[in-house]
C-alpha cells in the first residue's frame, strides 16, 4: 500500500503523539508499505523533502518557535500550511489511503482528502483531541463542533490508543472507535546491566504541561526524605513556574530538570532511576510509560484514564488514587523497598516486551488499512482532481 501519514508534529518536533507517528511509518515501511509523512517544519523552504528511515517526509514551513509544543498559532499555521502543499504530496505520492493523527488539527485536511482526491483516511485519537478531557481547551472543542461533524463523517474509521479513550470519543463518532495501542521499542529501551551505589531516584515528565500534573508530583515529593532525588524530562510550558518551586522550596540539590533529551540520553536516564511517576490527569497510551517500563521501571500512575490499562497494579506498578496524600505514601512505600521495586521492575520490562511492539501496532494499521481498500473504498481516482 501507499499510505500518507500526516500529524502536526514529528521528530524532531512534539512529543508522544510526534515519535508514535514516527515509529509507524518507520514499521509500516519495514513491512513492505510505502509511506510519506505531511508534517510541520521550519526550514528556508516552503516545503521540503527528505528520507529518513525509507519514510518519505514532507515538512511544511510554519510558525514553530518551541520544538516542544504547539499552541493555537502553530496549529492554525500547520493546517493553513498543509492544505496548501497536500495536492503536491498528493501528486508525489499518490497515496491509496491516509492516517491523521489528531483530530484537531491534522484531521482538518480530511474532507479535502476524500472529496477532492478520493483518498479514504483513519482518524487517530490521541488524548486531548477527544471533546472534554482537556478542561481548558473546551470552548475549542465547542466552537470546531461543526468541523469536528464533518471531519468524522467523511472518515472512513477512527481509532484511539486505549480503550478508555475509545470509549470517551465513541459519542463523537458515527463508526465504531477502533483501538490500536502504542507500542515501545524493547530492542533499544531495556534494563540497566549494571549500577552504581546512588540515592534512590524517580523521574517523570514528557511535555512539562498542565495534563501531567507534575505540581502535585513536586508537592508529594516535599514530603520525602532526604535521601530521594527526582529528575523531571522534557520542556514545556510549566518548566519555569516549576523551577521557582524547586527553588522556594529548597529542593534543588534534590530535583534535577534534564530539557529534551535524545533517545541515547533518554534511555541512560531512565537506566540510572528506580521509578517512573505518571501522574497525569488523563492519558491515552503513555509512551513515556512504555519506554521506562521497557528500561526495567515499574510505575506509580494515576487512577485515571489510560493508566489502568496500562499498568498492572502490583505487578509492573502501582495505580494510585488521584491525590497528593495518596501520591505521598505509596512514593515513601516504594523509596524504602528498593528490592521489591527492583523485581516489579523486571516483571515491567518482561511484559511490555511480551505484548507491546511497535510491529504489532503497525500491523494492526496496515490491517485496518487493507480493510478499507478491499471495501472498495481506495483512492484509484484521486488524479483526476487534477486533470479538471
Amino acid at each position: 500500500m501507499r499510505i500518507l501519514i500526516a500529524n502536526y508534529e514529528y521528530p524532531p518536533l512534539g512529543g508522544g503523539g510526534a515519535w508514535a507517528a514516527a515509529q509507524i511509518a518507520k514499521t509500516l515501511v519495514d513491512l513492505g508499505h510505502e509511506v510519506g509523512v505531511l508534517t510541520a517544519g521550519s526550514g528556508p523552504t516552503p516545503l521540503s523533502e527528505d528520507v529518513e528511515d525509507g519514510v518519505r517526509i514532507w515538512r511544511c514551513a510554519c510558525f514553530r518557535p518551541h520544538s516542544d509544543r504547539a499552541g493555537l498559532k502553530e496549529m492554525a499555521s500547520f493546517i493553513q500550511r498543509a492544505q496548501v502543499h497536500l495536492p503536491e504530496v498528493v501528486r508525489a505520492l499518490e497515496p491509496q489511503v491516509a492516517i491523521l493523527f489528531f483530530l484537531f488539527p491534522t484531521g482538518m485536511i480530511g474532507p479535502r482528502l476524500k472529496l477532492k482526491f478520493n483518498i479514504p483516511y483513519v482518524i487517530a485519537f490521541r488524548g486531548g483531541d477527544v471533546p472534554g478531557l482537556e478542561p481548558d481547551i473546551r470552548w475549542i472543542h465547542r466552537l470546531l463542533s461543526p468541523l469536528r461533524y464533518r471531519i468524522l463523517k467523511h472518515s472512513a474509521a477512527v481509532t484511539a490508543n486505549s480503550v478508555s479513550l475509545a470509549a470517551s470519543a465513541q459519542p463523537y463518532s458515527r463508526r465504531p472507535v477502533q483501538v490500536i495501542v502504542n507500542g515501545v521499542d524493547s530492542n533499544f529501551f531495556v534494563p540497566a546491566t549494571s549500577s552504581q551505589p546512588r540515592p534512590f531516584r524517580f523521574v517523570c515528565g514528557g511535555r512539562l504541561q498542565a495534563q501531567k500534573n507534575l505540581p502535585s508530583i513536586l508537592n508529594a515529593f516535599r514530603e520525602l526524605n532526604s535521601g530521594v532525588e527526582l529528575w523531571i524530562l522534557g520542556d514545556g510550558p510549566l518548566r519555569t513556574s516549576l523551577e521557582l518551586d524547586v527553588e522556594a522550596w529548597g529542593l534543588r540539590e534534590r530535583v534535577h530538570f534534564t530539557g529534551w533529551l535524545d533517545r541515547d540520553k533518554l534511555r541512560a536516564t531512565y537506566q540510572q532511576a528506580d521509578c517512573l511517576i505518571n501522574f497525569s490527569n488523563y492519558e491515552g497510551h503513555s509512551n513515556v510509560a512504555l519506554e521506562a517500563m521497557a528500561s526495567g521501571l515499574p510505575v506509580i500512575a494515576s487512577k485515571v484514564t489510560g493508566n489502568q490499562e496500562l499498568i498492572l497494579d502490583q505487578e509492573t506498578g502501582w495505580l494510585v488514587q488521584p491525590t497528593v496524600d495518596s501520591l505521598v505514601e505509596c512514593m515513601t512505600n516504594v523509596a524504602a523497598n528498593s528490592a521489591q521495586t527492583a523485581l516489579m521492575g523486571s516483571q515491567a520490562a518482561r511484559w511490555v516486551r511480551d505484548h507491546l511492539s511497535w510491529t504489532r501496532t503497525a500491523k494492526s494499521y496496515a490491517d485496518l488499512l487493507e480493510a478499507l481498500l478491499t471495501k472498495g473504498s481506495g483512492g484509484s481516482k484521486f488524479l483526476a482532481a487534477f486533470n479538471e
